[in-house]
């Protein structure tokens, strides 16, 4: 009988599907024997940090061994206890441990066929597991749980479904604009600037200029503000580079008419130019934005969508309203 979850740890098995994923990305790496050996050492720790959450969530009071086999008999004792279905494949997670043995302290290099072995054991694994003792589904965990902003998450949710359903502009669209938000927001954790110039005394025909170089001058301040804080917490500047390379500029411009003051229209402009994005570098780039949110959260930054102005915006971007919208 499956257990309720708690929010700790759906994160903790949310970073176990991560653990996965990233053997999984090694493991499709055909000539190259480090990143086979990777693989194999990702696909045992996916398991190992797997029994110790079920340890962690069974009994609080035990700590989970250091040795496998202790842990492994550690999680076939509690689940007993509690009444789920026993841990399933032990002869083939043994095995794949064994593999990782040697590979990392005999020096033995595991083939493809081992690693293909290791990938469909760690999987089946998992999905029998958690199914087994949550009665969660291990292919659905999402790291886009772990964002904590409604509007980001919701955003990040249905770019994801575009890109993998082809439509690469319009997710892409979604996702740098996530980003810029997110980024945007780490503003606050610097020290606000200078004023600007003051225009008290300025006579009236040039205080039009003295508004406008402030202006200029503000967004300069805010510009070199959000890029500060993104290199401070850990955003490589490399990464943001090929991010910012396979996303579009995208303008939101918001007007009314003389007759109408009081309603206001918005019109959104994506710029492209020649970029043809592939489906390869968007599935990068939502996962860069992703886990750099993520990051910013566990620094304790709180990265957050404005309501207003930027939620509206976002409606019409998940919505895709093409009589807003303009390519370029």
């Amino acid at each position: 009988m499956p257990i309720p979850i708690d929010e700790i740890t759906r994160r903790k098995l949310i970073l176990v599907r991560q653990i996965y994923q990233q053997a999984e990305k090694q493991s499709s790496s055909h000539h190259s024997i480090i990143s086979r050996i990777m693989a194999v050492i990702g696909f045992d720790l996916t398991i190992e940090t797997l029994l110790k959450v079920i340890v962690e969530a069974l009994d609080q009071r035990t700590t989970p061994s250091d040795s496998f086999n202790s842990l492994l008999q550690q999680c076939d004792k509690l689940v007993l206890e509690h009444g789920i279905t026993p841990l399933p494949y032990r002869a083939h997670v043994l095995h794949l441990h064994s593999i990782r043995n040697d590979a990392q302290h005999k020096a033995k290099y595991p083939n493809e066929s081992d690693v293909s072995d290791c990938r469909t054991y760690a999987r089946d694994f998992c999905r029998d597991v958690i199914q087994n003792v949550w009665g969660i589904v291990f292919d659905e965990l999402s790291q886009l749980d772990w964002i904590d902003d409604v509007i980001l998450k919701r955003m990040l949710e249905s770019a994801l479904l575009d890109i993998q359903a082809g439509n690469l502009k319009k997710g892409l669209t979604v996702v740098g604009t996530a980003f810029i938000w997110a980024s945007r927001s780490l503003r606050n954790i610097l020290p606000q600037g200078a004023d600007g110039l003051y225009g008290g005394q300025v006579p009236e025909l040039q205080r039009k200029t003295v508004d406008y170089i402030n202006s200029v001058l503000k967004n300069i301040e805010n510009t070199s503000k959000q890029y500060a804080a993104m290199i401070s917490t850990g955003i490589n500047p490399a990464d943001y580079k090929h991010f910012r390379e396979s996303t579009p500029f995208i303008e939101f411009i918001h007007s009314s008419s003389i007759q109408k003051p009081e309603i206001e229209e918005m019109r959104i402009q994506i710029y492209w130019q020649d970029k043809e994005p592939d489906k390869e570098t968007a599935l990068w780039a939502h996962e860069f934005t992703v886990n750099s949110i993520i990051s910013w959260q566990v620094l304790g930054l709180s990265p957050s969508v404005e309501q207003g102005d930027w939620k509206t915006q976002s409606e019409a971007l998940i919505n895709w309203n093409t009589d807003i919208i303009s390519l370029h």
